[in-house]
């Protein structure tokens, strides 16, 4: 099953299954809450999750190493400043928080489904296989670091 490791970008993973909770969201399961109030919950995760992926991508940036999440043993420095000091993985978090959010503004407890795909299948394909790259490239350090940072928060 290792085909699927580091060849679909998350970010195409997420689009899809933004269409995947579309699909879903048209099944019922009505999240009981005035429409308004939904859309204002579902900006509410959006937002933190769009604050959460800059955060992260600005570390990247700071620390001028590489961020392409199909080529991970490419980084020249591990990150573990700023957002990275809280989770290993905050690009996924941020969009885990984006999906949960426009499932919210979908109205549908079924679209909820589509986060925990995405979960599912970036745990597995994604974030397994950088977590070896990673420990390849910085050994001890990047053992310490498992250590000291959870993976998702």
């Amino acid at each position: 099953m290792r085909s699927l490791e580091l060849r679909v970008p998350p970010d195409v993973v997420a689009l899809v299954v933004v269409g995947v909770m579309w699909v879903l969201s048209r099944l019922g399961a009505v999240i009981p809450l005035e429409p308004f109030l939904r859309y204002l919950l579902g900006m509410a995760f959006v937002l933190a999750g769009l604050a959460v992926v800059f955060a992260a991508r600005e570390a990247f940036a700071r620390n001028n190493t590489s961020w392409g999440p199909l080529s991970p043993s490419h980084a020249s420095t591990l990150v573990t400043d700023g957002i990275y000091s809280v989770s290993r993985n905050p690009m996924y978090l941020g969009t885990w928080l984006f999906l949960v959010g426009v499932g919210v503004m979908m109205g549908s407890y079924f679209s909820a489904i589509g986060s925990l795909l995405y979960n599912v299948y970036v745990d597995r394909f994604q974030i397994a296989p950088e977590e070896r790259a990673l420990a390849t490239k910085f050994r001890e350090d990047f053992e310490w670091y498992c250590h000291k940072v959870r993976r998702w928060v």
